[in-house]
């Protein structure tokens, strides 16, 4: 009867109260507390180093591109609104991201009028910070045009297209926007691709991410519109895990050197020229945007 009870005691002995449960539990809560913010950052951290990653794979791409065409970089821009495709009803207009020589130098489905891969590329090849990008994915990959932007449209900063091709077989000129590599002074401090929201990026969009509604990686509603009407050619300060209107929010950009770096958006932005906000072709830029054809310029 003795080792009975002896036995019994034993194994009471090893059970939990509750209170021991309670702090068991608030124990676990606290270091979940403190970890979460730390694998936060961590994944984050390694979500930049992937984008400066895709981001030297394009200006690889660039270079192999201009190797091939007699030093010219892709175009920004190739084709017109008007002519269309033999035997489709799609524009001959394309963007750099659907210029098939680029593509095929990343090692991209190329795209063909009609099969699905516009604008689309791989999902490891878009930045994995852009919520848009993998947002709009289908099984042609992820949406790149919300993910990185070509610092070409305006190489010229006039307005008008560097080089005019002659008309087409319709009689509509074609459009040619794109810069010759060795016309770019100081490509190490020039930007060539650089974390956007749009395909094409311009000083006069440099300050707008997070400063002006809508002008960010998240939906406002589900009218697709509503997000997109006026935002074009503006970049994402997207690897900032705070501070993302201040002048440190930061932005993965690579250069017309090859090397890619995050930059701060103090080092980025150019100077506003009013009081409205809007820069116009006589405003003071950050010298990262200067692709100046005039030789003696920057």
């Amino acid at each position: 009867m003795a080792t009975s009870f002896v036995r019994k005691a034993s194994r009471q002995s090893h059970a939990f109260t509750l209170v021991e449960l309670l702090v068991v539990i608030g124990i676990i809560a606290l270091l979940v507390s403190i970890l979460l913010p730390t694998l936060s950052r961590a994944r984050e951290a390694g979500y930049k180093v992937k984008c400066l990653s895709n981001l030297r794979q394009l200006a690889q791409a660039n270079s192999m591109y201009s190797s091939q065409w007699k030093g010219w970089a892709v175009p920004d821009i190739l084709g017109n609104g008007n002519d269309f495709w033999p035997g489709t009803t799609t524009k001959s207009r394309a963007i750099w991201l659907n210029n098939n020589p680029f593509r095929r130098n990343l090692n991209v489905p190329e795209w063909i009028a009609g099969n699905g891969q516009s604008n689309h590329y791989p999902e490891g090849m878009v930045c994995p910070s852009s919520l848009r990008s993998h947002e709009q994915s289908s099984k042609a990959g992820a949406t790149m045009q919300f993910s990185y932007g070509y610092n070409c449209v305006n190489a010229n900063y006039t307005g008008v297209p560097i080089l005019v091709l002659p008309a087409g077989a319709s009689g509509v000129t074609i459009e040619f926007r794109g810069v010759k590599y060795n016309r770019v002074r100081r490509p190490s401090d020039k930007i060539m691709f650089a974390d956007a929201m749009t395909p094409h990026i311009q000083p006069q969009k440099s300050d707008f991410y997070y400063k002006i509604a809508t002008y960010d990686d998240n939906k406002d509603d589900d009218d697709e519109n509503a997000d997109d009407t006026n935002a074009s050619a503006y970049v994402a300060y997207r690897h900032s895990s705070r501070d993302k209107k201040s002048d440190a929010a930061q932005i993965n950009v690579v250069c017309w050197d090859g090397h890619a770096e995050t930059m701060k958006r103090g080092d980025v932005i150019a100077t506003v020229s009013n009081t409205a906000g809007n820069l116009g072709a006589a405003a003071n830029r950050t010298p990262v945007w200067f692709l100046r054809w005039d030789l003696g310029k920057n």
